[in-house]
């Protein structure tokens, strides 16, 4: 029961991203669920394929929560491709409904640690 709410909770996510040049466009390349509690806590994880900056984060953030509306804390990490998932994001987003929006941080010494594939590391400067 519980992965089937994970999966749907996925189709629905991805369900946002139904055409796929809005998704190029976001630089998207793939969305996770990795945990959902219902109606309380939903925990994405997002891997991009460029460096977005924190307006375009919270935009994309915003658009994830379409799929959740009524979950009133949202955790999204942010990977760029080649970043094992399993270590520190690039970027995280929060959204708290006591807050009533989300709170998007950039940790750029991130990818130090964990290096995106060499086409990012080379457009970020390392």
């Amino acid at each position: 029961m519980r992965r089937t709410l994970i999966f749907i909770a996925a189709v629905m996510c991805l369900a946002t991203f139904t055409n796929a040049q809005s998704a190029q466009a976001d630089n998207v390349r793939t969305i996770r669920v990795l945990k959902q509690d219902e109606g309380e806590l939903i925990v994405y994880t997002v891997v991009l394929d460029k460096r977005l900056d924190t307006a375009e984060l919270d935009q994309l953030s915003q658009r994830i929560k379409q799929a959740t509306p009524k979950t009133k804390l949202i955790l999204v990490s942010f990977f760029l491709r080649g970043m094992a998932e399993d270590r520190d994001p690039w970027a995280a987003s929060a959204f708290n409904a006591d807050a009533d929006g989300f709170a998007v941080h950039i940790k750029e010494t991130a990818t130090q640690v964990n290096p995106p594939d060499a086409d990012l590391r080379i457009a970020a400067g390392q």
